[in-house]
């Protein structure tokens, strides 16, 4: 695709001006009608920039600046008052930067990828299956591609049993951009056996030689589901995960839910214990869809944790006062798919700039997202909401969490000849 300069036009019903924003990547414009009255000579766009008030420049600027960082996917919206512009919302997939066009590679690129550090994509929803019910046909190739297609880098599958562990390797082996996790969720840990551990120490072996498998997990406490498994069989089976699987050195991929201080307390005595027996390894990991109180992140990020950040982790106001609190250094994003979508009543949705073309499950069709049913490349709404909360650029969260998610997996680079394509 040879380099050409984009423009998305709108009309303010106030000072009727042209307020423009430039795209200064090659495009891939999927929406015949809209192209006609968005592809415009740059020189005519110049014409216009800083035309009308001074409220109407700040929003031109504010418009160039979101299809510089990222992904523009909106349509052509005319008569928007002033008042109303700082709310547009990007609708449907109209402007897209596609990560295989060969002209791709430049700074802005570099900043603007994403790593998803938790997706459960073994769930039955990408399957075409909702609610024991089949509703369309599975599509799990059409959900990685627009992964792929809207900036996510790398992607780690999440396994809550041993069964899924395996699954979730074999899934993860299909593309050198995918990882896997090894591990029995809380809510299953009603009967953790030996012959478990060793079955998860053969899968962890297996992935490890290649760099597929990066942590443990999906493991952890959950009090908000004692109904499944009761606090003390999930006690046991933590410990029995951490007993047999530990000196594997992988990261932790924590869930925690309503626990207090309980899990800080049983990674804290795994610490102290190692540090007693003379070994210079501690437990890291992450927290993942962290929503509990800015003490509780503090515990977790003295012992070296990150703290995962999804669309659960965004919900009230509370949420989003403890992620203010939170410094970028220890955050990394994930999007709990098929679960943690931003919806519209959370207190968080008024940061999203980034939607997607979406039908409910009925209407199903292939170039759209489902309703009620998060993808991977949602990941970018949660980092559009940890850039609005921090009031910083989008390309900071999503450069700074990338690196922070590499440094905590080691690296997400697989050690096979054929791990391409990649993005250092």
């Amino acid at each position: 695709m040879q380099p050409a300069q984009t423009m998305l036009c709108m009309k303010t019903a106030q000072h009727d001006t042209l307020v423009t924003a430039v795209c200064r990547t090659p495009v891939v414009i999927r929406h015949t009608p809209i192209a006609i009255v968005a592809i415009c000579y740059r020189t005519f766009c110049f014409l216009f920039v800083g035309i009308g008030t001074g409220r109407d420049s700040l929003h031109i600027k504010r418009f160039q600046q979101q299809i510089y960082n990222g992904v523009w996917t909106g349509t052509v919206v005319e008569h928007i008052s002033s008042a109303r512009a700082a709310s547009v919302r990007r609708e449907g997939v109209v402007f897209r930067r596609s990560m295989s066009d060969s002209n791709h590679g430049g700074k802005e690129d570099e900043e603007l990828l994403f790593v998803d550090v938790g997706a459960n994509l073994l769930d039955d929803m990408y399957q075409g299956m909702y609610r024991g019910k089949e509703r369309h046909e599975a599509d799990l190739d059409r959900v990685l591609q627009r992964a792929w297609d809207n900036r996510v880098d790398k992607l780690v599958v999440t396994a809550g049993t041993v069964e899924e562990s395996r699954a979730a390797l074999e899934m993860a082996l299909q593309d050198p951009r995918t990882f896997s996790t090894v591990g029995i969720h809380p809510t299953r840990c009603n009967n953790v056996t030996p012959d478990d551990i060793k079955e998860m120490r053969d899968i962890c072996s297996k992935g490890i030689m290649d760099g597929t498998v990066v942590a443990l997990g999906e493991l952890g406490l959950d009090y908000a589901r004692t109904q499944f498994c009761s606090p003390e069989l999930q006690k046991q089976g933590l410990k029995a995960q951490l007993d047999g699987l530990l000196d594997l050195n992988l990261p932790l991929f924590l869930h925690n839910r309503d626990t207090g201080m309980d899990l800080v307390n049983i990674l804290s005595e795994y610490n102290n214990t190692m540090s007693n027996n003379n070994n210079n390894n501690r437990i890291k990991g992450v927290v993942h869809s962290f929503d509990d109180t800015l003490e509780v992140a503090q515990a977790y990020m003295d012992l070296g944790f990150y703290v995962g950040i999804n669309g659960c982790s965004l919900k009230t106001e509370e949420n989003l006062k403890v992620l203010k609190e939170l410094p970028l250094e220890c955050i990394v994003l994930e999007t709990d798919c098929p679960w943690c979508d931003i919806r519209p009543t959370h207190a968080s949705h008024t940061h999203v700039t980034t939607t997607f073309p979406t039908k409910k499950d009925k209407q199903y069709q292939p170039d759209s997202c489902v309703k009620g049913r998060a993808e991977p490349c949602h990941i970018v709404q949660v980092a559009e909401v940890v850039a609005g909360v921090h009031g910083v650029p989008l390309a900071q969260v999503a450069q700074q969490t990338r690196l922070n998610a590499h440094n905590l997996f080691g690296g997400l680079q697989k050690k096979s000849k054929d791990a391409s394509p990649t993005h250092s």
